[in-house]
């Protein structure tokens, strides 16, 4: 089951130099500047992704406990996939947040946030072909800190060429920019999703999907993975699919999120759905959690099946009968990988 999913969202980049300071891990940020860089480049949260770039970064989220107090060191690995040249990169940091629609939302480190509190080394570094770079960050937490999630974004960019290499790409340059993106989670913060109006709907052009109403009025963001079971008449399951979303703290959103199941024959299917909020603020480095919501519903799948080596193409359906809800009961979550945002 492949829990990660990969974003590939446009993005203003920003520029951020760094100095290592002499003799100590520690690196001293310049402030970022909106105006430094004006340029569209495309944001990479994932390795396969990367790959068509030729930069790739792991881990592409992390959560971390925020005890005031502590210091906490995390290692990033970044790597040139390419393996025909080298490249150079400069770090930055930045805060962080996701749109009512999911979109990841940049923005300059403020006085009170988390990036004051950060260092990293190196600042820039170069890479051969297929070679790779740890960077060392450490986060000081104060002592006295407000119950509510931070987050911060390590960003690791190829800085603009130099004129005369600009002369040999014919003025062109595609930017690069990949992020691991933190969330810092102090004691007291809490996840409180709540989901409303689940349905399957079996769309003639986009495929089956399902759609729902979610809302976290928690003081930390909430991380929602949806599992869709398809069973035969005899009961058997033979397919299944998942999907994930992250809700920040007091956000509310319609999810919609399409149920990967074109190879699947003409038949009737028996569907079980299952909600898991699999973040818990208490245990902020283990993927737990428990049973939200469990929905079943009945698909009958009129069209033929679309080979999994084909080109994605959805898969027209039909009728979906109404669903019957069954009350959240505690349960082991899926196994789940590290996955983004």
């Amino acid at each position: 089951m492949n829990q990660l999913l990969l974003y590939q969202l446009k993005i203003s980049l920003y520029r951020i130099a760094g100095q290592i300071r002499q003799g100590k891990i520690a690196a001293f940020k310049s402030s970022l500047s909106i105006a430094s860089l004006l340029l569209i480049g495309t944001l990479i949260l994932g390795t396969s992704s990367a790959e068509a770039t030729g930069v790739g970064i792991q881990p592409a989220n992390v959560e971390l406990a925020a005890n005031p107090g502590s210091t906490i060191r995390q290692t990033i690995k970044v790597g040139n996939l390419r393996t025909d040249k080298g490249q150079n990169f400069i770090v930055g940091i930045a805060e962080w947040s996701l749109d009512e629609n999911g979109q990841l939302k940049l923005s300059p480190p403020s006085a009170n946030s988390a990036a004051s509190w950060t260092r990293f080394a190196p600042a820039r570094f170069s890479l051969r072909a297929a070679e790779a770079q740890t960077i060392v960050v450490d986060i000081t937490i104060p002592a006295k800190i407000d119950a509510r999630e931070y987050r911060v974004a390590i960003l690791v960019t190829n800085p603009q060429p130099s004129p005369e290499e600009m002369k040999k790409l014919n003025g062109v340059w595609n930017a690069t920019q990949v992020s691991t993106l933190m969330y810092l989670v102090p004691p007291g913060v809490t996840t409180k999703p709540t989901v409303s109006n689940i349905n399957f709907v079996p769309d003639a052009v986009k495929g089956a999907m399902f759609q729902a109403d979610i809302k976290n009025e928690g003081s930390a963001h909430a991380r929602l993975i949806a599992v869709t079971s398809f069973a035969d008449e005899s009961g058997k399951v033979i397919h299944s699919a998942d999907a994930q979303i992250v809700l920040m703290d007091a956000q509310s959103r319609t999810w919609r999120a399409i149920v990967k199941a074109d190879h699947l024959p003409k038949a009737t299917y028996k569907l079980n759905w299952k909600l898991y909020n699999v973040f818990d603020p208490k245990r902020p480095n283990e993927r737990a959690g428990e049973l939200m919501q469990e929905q079943n519903w009945t698909w009958n799948k009129d069209t033929a099946a679309i080979p999994l080596a084909s080109p994605a193409v959805p898969a027209p359906s039909t009728r979906a009968s109404k669903p019957t809800t069954e009350p959240a009961v505690k349960s082991a979550p899926p196994a789940v990988n590290p996955v983004s945002r």
